[in-house]
């Protein structure tokens, strides 16, 4: 049976995007042309920073659960364990959005033929192919578990036809952004935000 999701065209909002994960890092693929949109996240990344949400109350409070359980005084120990068990805070902060990884492709300009963006669920890898003045370009990305990487291939079917800036944006909870070097982007968390 195929296991592949196809598409004719790129997504044009968030919920149309294919997603790759890990369980840790996680990716969103619109499959643009001129500029390609892979929305990016991971795990530690929560509002207001890490916190430790153990209870402080648990630990004294399980043997007395645990009696009244014993004592068939289930409406109490439902009560209590809601009280002495319950998270602190009982809401966890929401997790934010790492930032965009972006793609302009230069001269990319004309109407593209033969669109197909895919995600192949069985490989968990999504691809992107299409031709441009006669040119077939394609695009892979996948996120790999045991690596623990997420990993775009750009390849275009007539040398010297590939020409991209790559960036990143991170918008709402940016933190500061730095260039070590030519190939490095380091992000720091600022005003108590993990990143």
């Amino acid at each position: 049976m195929d296991r592949t999701l196809w598409y004719d065209s790129p997504a044009r909002e968030w919920n149309g995007a294919l997603p790759l994960g890990n369980g840790r890092v996680g990716a969103m693929v619109f499959g643009g042309v001129a500029e390609e949109r892979i929305a990016l996240n991971e795990d530690s990344l929560w509002y207001g920073g890490p916190r430790s949400r153990l209870t402080p109350d648990a630990r004294a409070n399980v043997g007395k659960i645990q009696e009244l359980l014993f004592q068939c005084r289930i409406h109490e120990a439902e009560q209590l364990s809601m009280t002495a068990l319950a998270d602190v805070p009982e809401n966890p902060a929401h997790d934010v959005p790492l930032g965009d990884l972006g793609i302009d492709f230069r001269n990319h300009e004309g109407i593209p033929v033969r669109y197909r963006r895919q995600l192949d669920i069985e490989n968990a890898a999504c691809r992107v192919t299409y031709e441009l003045d006669g040119v077939e370009f394609t695009r892979e990305v996948i996120v790999s578990a045991r690596d623990q990487v997420l990993a775009v291939r750009l390849t275009a079917g007539r040398p010297g036809a590939l020409s991209c800036a790559i960036r990143f944006t991170r918008e709402r909870y940016a933190g500061d952004l730095s260039h070590p070097d030519d190939r490095t982007i380091l992000m720091r968390s600022s005003g108590g935000r993990s990143g």
